[in-house]
């Protein structure tokens, strides 16, 4: 779809095109030009939040960024390197608390899942989120 505006570095039109990230704006005279630029609303989901972990590699600070998969920890000295970390959700694996925390995935059909983040040596998975603390017998439904 044409947006109606000129491209900043060449002049032709510039149309409004999907990527894996979403919708964003693209120059149409691609490969001669490669401008392109965010809709209006998109910014946040690229925004990169710093932590306060620093990357066992390089020794440079790790950021949290967003992926098709969705959030992750990486290094802020990509692409020299590469070093890449889960989000943790904070809780201990019941199979290997000394090993690994919960995190979040997905299935290849795209469904969501919690298992421990020191897979392949834990295999601990749960369809439910954790909620972190033990649920009483009595909450338990029987059936």
């Amino acid at each position: 779809m044409e947006t109606g505006e000129a491209c900043p570095e060449c002049g032709e039109p510039l149309k409004e095109r999907w990527g894996r990230f979403g919708k964003f704006i693209a120059c149409s005279a691609y490969p001669e030009c490669k401008y392109k630029n965010e809709l209006p609303g998109n910014e946040q989901r690229r925004r990169i939040e710093p932590t306060d972990e620093i990357c066992p590699t390089c020794g440079k600070p790790m950021v949290i960024k967003h992926g098709r998969f969705g959030k992750f920890i990486a290094c802020s000295g990509y692409p020299e390197c590469k070093t890449t970390k889960p989000v943790t959700l904070g809780i201990a694996c019941p199979s290997r608390a000394d090993k690994g925390q919960l995190v979040e995935r997905r299935s290849r059909k795209g469904r969501t899942f919690y298992g421990c983040s020191a897979y392949p040596d834990c295999n601990f998975v749960v369809w439910q989120r954790p909620v972190g603390r033990a649920v009483p017998r009595s909450a338990l439904r029987r059936s």
